[in-house]
Formats: C-alpha cells, sequence, structure tokens
C-alpha cells in the first residue's frame, strides 16, 4: 500500500465538513465548538469563509482530574483511567457546577480571542461534549447545538472533504 495523497485539517474545522451544504452556506455567523480531552478547539465560519480557529487549554480532563483529586482526599487509590471507568458505569457523575465551571472557563478564553458566542450558531462537538450533555450545552450554545456523532465527527469530516478534494 502506497499513500499517495496527504491532507492535514484542523480538529473542529473537520466537522464543517458533516454539516448538510444548506446549513453551512444558508447560516452566516457559524461557529464549531470541539471539547477535547485536554484542549478546546474553536472554529468560525463568516459566510462560509473561516474567520478564527484557536485552541483552548481547557478540556474535559481538567473535570475528571478535579474529581480524581477529591478521591484521592478520600483515601481511594484512583487513577485517570478508574475515574473515567466509574464516569461510565454511572458510579461517579461529573456535577453541574462543575461542568458550568468549563464552559464559563472555555467562554472567558474564547474572549482572547474576541469571538462573542453570540453572534455565531454554534455546533458543538467531541468527547467532552458527551460528558457535559446536551441539555447544558444548548443552554449556552442553542437549541441542539450537539452535531451527530461527536466522537467521531472529525473522523467523518475529514472522509468527506477527502472525497470532495480527491474523490472516493
Amino acid at each position: 500500500m502506497t499513500i499517495e495523497r496527504v491532507g492535514v485539517i484542523g480538529e473542529g474545522f473537520s466537522t464543517y465538513f458533516t454539516l448538510e451544504r444548506q446549513v453551512r452556506t444558508s447560516i452566516r455567523n457559524l461557529g464549531i465548538l470541539d471539547i477535547g480531552g485536554r484542549t478546546t478547539n474553536v472554529v468560525t465560519f463568516i459566510n462560509g469563509k473561516q474567520h478564527i480557529s484557536c485552541s483552548i487549554n481547557k478540556g474535559i480532563l481538567d473535570v475528571k482530574n478535579t474529581m480524581l483529586k477529591k478521591e484521592r482526599e478520600n483515601g481511594k487509590d484512583y487513577d485517570i483511567i478508574t475515574i473515567e471507568n466509574l464516569i461510565e458505569n454511572k458510579r461517579l457523575k461529573i456535577d453541574n457546577i462543575s461542568k458550568k465551571q468549563l464552559i464559563d472557563d472555555i467562554l472567558n478564553q474564547m474572549k482572547i480571542y474576541k469571538i462573542d458566542v453570540e453572534l455565531f450558531n454554534w455546533f458543538v462537538t467531541g468527547g467532552g461534549s458527551i460528558d457535559i450533555g446536551s441539555v447544558m450545552l444548548d443552554e449556552v450554545f442553542g437549541n441542539d447545538c450537539m452535531v451527530d456523532n461527536p466522537l467521531y465527527s472529525n473522523v467523518n469530516g475529514n472522509y468527506n472533504f477527502m472525497v470532495a478534494k480527491w474523490g472516493e
């Protein structure tokens, strides 16, 4: 097998190519927020053209590390993998205060890049968005802001971009 073509597309930006063409062309100010483990990537588009792209050093692992610290203070000898397992198995829950604090931290960092959340229609993706949940995200970023399949939207977007650019 020989690799013939390589392209690089930033996280978050890739998700743009999972949105329906009609959505991409009809929304004049569109924003994508990709909440990952260690970072949150933000990309904004105005009239279909990339406007701002930035990476914020805040992610869902910040919340999980705080949970880990609390568990250790209570005498548990856990690691971050154990915390994630306990969350997945509903033995631990990320509280709404921690979720809200992460969102607030992200919003504050976005201000550094002069991104006014109210000026854009937002689409939220990434594994961290799943942990935060659509109810809380909808309150801040608008109804139905989570994209389909947020864990793999960048992969799917990269594939869509590749097919559009180079064919099957």
